[in-house]
C-alpha cells in the first residue's frame, strides 16, 4: 500500500493550534507520524483521491456508523467500568456483544471493528484515548478528548457517559435538521422528474400533433416544444454534464476555499442559511459545554467545537476566538466582533466569565440555541410546504398549460 496524503489539526504543547500534512499508509500510521512531530492530533482526514472512481468508492463503502449505535456502545462500557469491570474484560464483553449483534440484526459492522482494534490496542499497552485517535472516521474529536480527560481525572466512566449523552443530543440534533430539509428536498427532485419525463414522453406528442396541423404557435407552446427538443436530443450530454459539474463542486467544496465559500452561500439563503446557523451554533456551545466540564483546556476546546459545528464559517470564528484568547483578549469581546455570532451567544458568554462559570452558561446557550434549531425546523416546514407544492403546481400547471393553448384557436391551425 503506497503511502498517502492525510490531512490534520492538532494541538503543540504550548497548546497553540496546528494545521498540515503528513504521509502515511492508514490512519494508525498517520496519528503515529503526527505525533512523532510533537502534536497532539484532533482531526484527521482522509486522503483526497483524484479519481472518480474513488471518489464513488469512499463515499459508497465507507464505514457508516449511526450516533446512537455509538452512544450505546459507550454507555455500556461506561456501565461496566462503573462497576468495577477491568478495561480488557469489558471491551471483550463489548466486543463480543456487538459481534452478536451484527450477527442478528446485520448492523454496525464498522462499530464492531473499531472496537476490536481497540481492545488489541489496549492489550498492546496504549491508552484508551490514543488507540480511539486512530480511527478518527468512527470516534469523533469530542469524544476522544473527554476520554483524554476522563483518563487524566480518574473519571474515566463519567466522561464517557458525557460522551454518550452528547453524541446523542447531536443525533436527534441531526435527525431534526434532516427531516425539515427532506421534504423541500424530495419535492425539488420530483419537479425534476416530472419536468424529464414529460419533455422525453408527453412534450413530443404534441409537436407531432402540431407540425401536421401547421400554423403559428403561441410563444409559451413554442417555448416548451423547443425546450423539451434541446433536453430530448442532448439527453446523455446533459446528463454528463450535470455529473461532472456535481463531481466538480463536491471536489471544490472539499477545499479549505471552496468550504468557506459554500458555507457562506448556504448562510445567505433564506431561512435555510439561519437554520444552518442555528444548528451550528447549538452544536459548537454543547460540545464546548462539556468538553469544558470535562477539565479540556479552553483552547483545545475551541478548536474542537469550531471542527464540530459542521459549518466552515462557524468554524473559523472559533479559531479566531481561540486566538484572542491565547493573546489574553477574553472570549466574549471576540465573539461580539463577528457577525455570525448572534449577540445572545456572545453575552451569555460574557456573563459566564463575569461569574467564573463559563461552563454554565455555555450549557445554558447549548439549551438555548437546541431550542430555536427546534422552532426554526418546525417553522421552515410550515413554510416550505404550500410554498413548493404551489411551485410544482405552477411548474407543472404551465407546461400543462403551453402545450393546450394551440388547442383554443385550433380551427385556425387547420390549413
Amino acid at each position: 500500500m503506497t503511502a498517502a496524503t492525510w490531512r490534520y489539526a492538532a494541538i503543540d504543547d504550548a497548546g497553540n493550534p496546528v494545521r498540515g500534512e503528513v504521509k502515511a499508509r492508514s490512519e494508525g500510521d498517520a496519528v503515529s507520524r503526527v505525533r512523532d512531530l510533537g502534536y497532539r492530533p484532533i482531526v484527521l482526514r482522509r486522503p483526497r483521491r483524484n479519481m472518480l472512481r474513488a471518489e464513488i468508492a469512499v463515499s459508497l463503502f465507507a464505514p457508516k456508523v449511526k450516533s446512537a449505535e455509538l452512544a450505546g456502545s459507550i454507555r455500556q462500557l461506561a456501565a461496566m467500568l462503573q462497576a468495577g469491570v477491568p478495561m480488557m474484560r469489558a471491551l471483550t464483553v463489548l466486543v463480543q456483544q456487538r459481534a452478536l449483534t451484527v450477527l442478528v440484526q446485520q448492523s454496525g459492522p464498522a462499530l464492531n471493528a473499531a472496537w476490536t482494534g481497540v481492545r488489541a490496542d489496549i492489550e498492546g499497552g496504549d491508552a484508551l484515548s490514543v488507540s480511539l485517535r486512530r480511527h478518527p472516521r468512527i470516534f469523533d474529536p469530542v469524544l476522544v478528548s473527554l476520554v483524554e480527560a476522563g483518563e487524566a481525572s480518574g473519571t474515566l466512566d463519567e466522561s464517557l457517559r458525557q460522551a454518550a449523552t452528547a453524541l446523542e443530543r447531536k443525533a436527534e440534533l441531526r435527525r431534526k435538521v434532516r427531516s425539515a430539509l427532506a421534504y423541500p428536498i424530495a419535492v425539488l427532485g420530483l419537479v425534476g422528474v416530472v419536468i424529464l419525463a414529460m419533455s422525453l414522453f408527453v412534450v413530443p406528442v404534441f409537436r407531432g400533433v402540431y407540425a401536421d396541423l401547421g400554423g403559428e404557435l403561441p410563444v409559451p407552446t413554442r417555448i416548451v416544444l423547443s425546450v423539451s427538443g434541446f433536453i430530448g436530443s442532448n439527453i446523455v450530454l446533459l446528463i454528463g454534464a450535470v455529473a461532472a459539474a456535481l463531481t466538480a463542486l463536491r471536489r471544490w467544496g472539499r477545499t479549505p476555499a471552496g468550504e468557506l465559500a459554500l458555507a457562506k452561500i448556504v448562510l445567505r439563503i433564506p431561512v435555510v442559511g439561519d437554520l444552518v446557523r442555528r444548528t451550528a451554533l447549538a452544536r459548537a456551545s454543547r460540545s464546548l459545554a462539556v468538553l469544558a466540564s470535562a477539565g479540556v483546556p479552553l483552547l483545545e476546546a475551541l478548536q474542537i467545537a469550531g471542527d464540530v459545528s459542521g459549518n466552515a464559517v462557524t468554524r473559523g470564528v472559533f479559531s479566531d476566538a481561540a486566538d484572542a484568547v491565547r493573546a489574553g483578549r477574553s472570549l466574549s469581546s471576540e465573539l461580539m466582533t463577528s457577525d455570525v455570532i448572534p449577540p445572545l451567544f456572545a453575552q451569555v458568554v460574557a456573563v459566564g466569565e463575569e461569574s467564573g462559570d463559563l461552563t454554565e452558561m455555555l450549557r445554558l446557550v447549548g439549551d438555548v440555541y437546541e431550542a430555536e434549531v427546534d422552532a426554526a425546523a418546525e417553522s421552515f416546514s410550515a413554510v416550505a410546504e404550500p410554498l413548493l407544492i404551489a411551485f410544482l403546481g405552477i411548474v407543472v400547471g404551465g407546461i400543462v398549460l403551453s402545450l393546450y393553448l394551440p388547442m383554443f384557436r385550433l380551427i385556425d391551425l387547420v390549413q
